[in-house]
């Protein structure tokens, strides 16, 4: 029998999760062509496969070193689990759980017990979640994946330290302006600045004290009044030096 590469063939393809298989009719000679393609991307893929050996996996103490306390995060599984279906749970969820159990079964907590089959069983879960390989150990997956999780969290949730100034009423420490705001400013003369450039506001004193508005108390009036002002129980008042008007601010 002679082979024929023009002859037509049906190649069909069904995966899981398709609603209906693929097929299509091509020649011999395109199958063929096909089939050698299929080769070099497996041998492609082969090549991009990182060994189990060169694999970087933490210790326990490495990947764990910044977790919360095996009682947090038992606690915070449980409110999340319980608060969510079984399909609503994420890879954040099963990672923690996983961790959880793996420190549980290497003896980190003293009222938690876990078998090392039980987390075992936990660990090849996430493997198969992420579909990593079979061929890794499965509870160094954990730790090393726990540990990439937790820099990220990390990076995630940086903080950096930043100076500010506030007005600091001398008399009473207080910070806060006639409102209830404390205004914060980048230089401590911004700050003064702002605090006592309205006639009815902080005011600051002969001998260089600086008073708040917020606060009624003689203290607090004796040193507004030695600047031409006076507070009543509702608002503040200025006085000029050249009249004896009262005006309501």
């Amino acid at each position: 029998m002679s082979f024929n590469p023009d002859h037509l063939v049906t190649l069909k393809l069904d995966c899981a999760g398709w609603y209906q298989p693929y097929a299509v009719d091509i020649t011999r000679m395109q199958l063929g062509e096909i089939l050698l393609k299929l080769d070099d991307m497996a041998a492609g893929t082969d090549e991009q496969a990182t060994p189990d050996t060169e694999q970087k996996w933490p210790t326990p103490d490495e990947a764990y070193a910044a977790a919360p306390s095996i009682d947090e995060e038992l606690d915070w599984l449980n409110r999340t689990a319980n608060a969510s279906y079984d399909e609503d749970l994420n890879r954040d969820w099963y990672l923690r759980n996983a961790a959880a159990l793996d420190r549980i079964a290497l003896g980190e907590s003293t009222t938690e017990r876990a078998c090392p089959e039980e987390a075992d069983a936990t660990a090849v879960l996430l493997l198969d979640l992420d579909q990593a390989s079979r061929d890794y150990d499965p509870r160094a997956y954990v730790r090393q994946q726990y540990a990439r999780w937790a820099e990220q969290e990390r990076a995630a949730t940086k903080t950096r330290r930043v100076t500010c100034y506030v007005a600091v009423c001398d008399l009473c420490g207080g910070t806060s302006d006639y409102e209830g705001s404390t205004p914060h400013f980048d230089t401590a003369q911004d700050a003064v600045d702002y605090a006592t450039a309205s006639d009815d506001g902080w005011t600051r004193t002969a001998d260089g004290l600086l008073v708040c508005d917020a606060v009624r108390d003689t203290a607090h009036e004796d040193a507004h009044a030695a600047a031409g002002k006076r507070m009543s129980p509702c608002a503040m008042h200025v006085t000029w030096d050249d009249t004896d008007t009262v005006l309501p601010v």
